[in-house]
Parts: structure tokens; C-alpha cells; sequence
């Protein structure tokens, strides 16, 4: 007789179960299959989420970067006109920029002997109502200079 089959009876006849005489059962249960998918749904869920939220982000930031450079550009445009003694034009305009269109708005805030103070906006998509970015700049004026010489 084999040596591990009287092993086998002399531990049976103590009363130890032998493990290699029962099949071994490994693997999982359905429901614990079902919860492990459940979590890795969520999890995906919320990394899916997280990513459209961040190409939302980056895309907002984007805009607003481009709206500061059309920002910028026309106030540029306004202190070439004060420097060259032009007459400064506050009016609406559209630019197209990165494949956006963007519409700049001019305003005459404030003016005082010596100093205009502009306030550029710029609105994307065009017909928004509220600014994707605003720059308040200052121009030189002459000292005899008043607001009606400033068009609108």
C-alpha cells in the first residue's frame, strides 16, 4: 500500500479531513462577478467624465487666450490712431481668429485731461451677450481733446 494512502487513513482515523481527498473549488461566484463589474463601470464612469470635463476645460482656456490677443491687437490699433493724432474709433467689429469668430466692443470709459480710459470686450460667439474677455487699456489724449472728438 502507498505511503500517502495509509497517511491518508491514519489522519481519517483521528478525524483530520484531508484536503486532497475533496475537490478543491476555486473561481469566483456570479454575484461577485457582478459586483466587480459594477465597480469597474463606475470607475469608468467617472474617468470618462473627468476627461470630457478636461476637454471642456482646455478648450474654454483656449478661446479666452485668443480672445485676449483680439483684445489686445485692437488696442493696439487704437493707440496707433492716438499716436499718429487720428481720431480714435470705438466701434464693433468681427474678427476671425483660430477658426473662431470673435466681436470686439469698444467703450470710452472715462476721460480725463490727458487720459481716455478704454474698455475693449470681446464676445465669442459672436451674438453671446456676455464677455469672453474684457481689457481696460489707457490712451493718451491731447490736453484740448474732449469726448465728442472720440467717434463712436
Amino acid at each position: 500500500m502507498p505511503l500517502s494512502l495509509t497517511m491518508n487513513k491514519k489522519a481519517l482515523k483521528r478525524g483530520v479531513r484531508n484536503v486532497s481527498l475533496r475537490p478543491k473549488l476555486y473561481g469566483f461566484t456570479l454575484i461577485e462577478v457582478l459586483i466587480s463589474l459594477v465597480i469597474i463601470a463606475l470607475v469608468g464612469m467617472m474617468l470618462a467624465q473627468t476627461s470630457f470635463q478636461s476637454v471642456d476645460q482646455s478648450d474654454y482656456l483656449k478661446r479666452k487666450l485668443i480672445a485676449s490677443w483680439v483684445a489686445e491687437n485692437r488696442m493696439n490699433d487704437l493707440r496707433l490712431l492716438s499716436q499718429q493724432g487720428g481720431e480714435i474709433e470705438l466701434k464693433e467689429g468681427e474678427v476671425d481668429q483660430g477658426n473662431w469668430t470673435f466681436r470686439t466692443q469698444s467703450e470710452l470709459k472715462q476721460q480725463t485731461a490727458g487720459v481716455a480710459r478704454i474698455e475693449i470686450n470681446v464676445y465669442q460667439p459672436p451674438e453671446s451677450t456676455s464677455s469672453l474677455f474684457t481689457l481696460t487699456g489707457y490712451l493718451p489724449s491731447s490736453a484740448n481733446a474732449s469726448e465728442e472728438k472720440v467717434s463712436q
